[in-house]
Formats: structure tokens, C-alpha cells, sequence
């Protein structure tokens, strides 16, 4: 089974208070671009559990915004783990220019790990509890968290 949650780029998500999964709290694309903000793309997730979650071997899957490919991922390391009400930072690529570098991210993938670089203006993103590449015509759709019993909410 796997949990999607697909969003565009530069879109916030506000957490809900009875989310009871990990979720996408920020994506930023366009790192390092003339009038960005930061070097780096990145993507921050959001456990707003009392609990903490193994998010070990899931990834975070990118396709472009008309793109039916999700082959460009990024692996989280096994053993991972976000503490209950934490949000946990994943660094990925970065553009040409040098704005100011992130805040201390919690996980700077290596190549073998895979990093993104995502488009500055729209794109799609998916958080996935397991390492399997998404299908073409992967929907996100809610399913039961394997780490905790419990279903996840899907944010699109």
C-alpha cells in the first residue's frame, strides 16, 4: 500500500490538526534561480502526530506539471525518523546563483539517494511510504499507514 500526497510547487500547506500521518508542510522549487530566496529546492515534512513515524525507505517522487514520469525520487534513508510535532527538512538540487543557503536540513540526499530539481514554477510532488517508482497514472488516493495502523490524509 502507499500514501500520495500531491501538491504544486510554492504551495503551503496549512497541517490539520487531526492529521494523523506525516505530511507535506512546504515544497520550493526554483532554488538558486535570479530572485530566489535560497540556493536550494527543498521540501519540508510535517508529522503532526503524538507519535513519532519511521519514515525510513519512503521517498519523495517529483514529475513536471504536464510530466507523466515520477522517476525523478529521492530516497529517505532506512532508520529515519521524524519526533512527534516535528517538521523534518529535506535539501534537494540547486540552481546557479548563491541567495543564502537553507536552514540547516535535517537530510542532504546523496546521488545515489537522489536529488531533485525541480521547476520553479509548477511541478508535482508526492511523499510515498515505499521506494517502488509511481505508476503513469498514479491518483492519490487515502490508504492505511503500515507504521501506524492508522489511515493517512491525502493533500492535494
Amino acid at each position: 500500500m502507499r500514501k500520495f500526497i500531491t501538491l504544486s510547487l510554492f504551495l503551503c500547506i496549512t497541517i490539520l490538526t487531526n492529521a494523523q500521518s506525516v505530511v507535506i508542510s512546504q515544497v520550493y522549487g526554483g532554488g538558486g534561480n535570479t530572485g530566489a530566496q535560497f540556493t536550494n529546492d527543498y521540501v519540508e515534512l510535517y508529522n503532526p502526530t503524538n507519535a513519532p513515524i519511521n519514515i525510513g525507505d519512503w521517498q519523495i517522487a517529483y514529475a513536471s506539471s504536464t510530466g507523466t514520469s515520477w522517476t525523478n525520487k529521492t530516497r529517505i534513508p532506512a532508520g529515519t525518523i521524524i519526533a512527534s510535532k516535528k517538521y523534518f527538512l529535506i535539501q534537494q538540487g540547486a540552481g546557479a546563483a548563491s541567495p543564502a543557503p537553507l536552514p540547516a536540513p535535517d537530510l542532504v540526499p546523496t546521488t545515489t539517494q537522489g536529488v531533485i530539481n525541480m521547476s520553479g514554477t509548477a511541478g508535482k510532488v508526492a511523499l510515498v511510504n515505499d521506494t517502488t517508482t509511481l505508476a503513469v497514472s498514479t491518483t492519490p488516493t487515502p490508504v492505511v499507514n503500515p507504521n501506524t495502523s492508522v489511515t493517512g490524509a491525502v493533500i492535494d
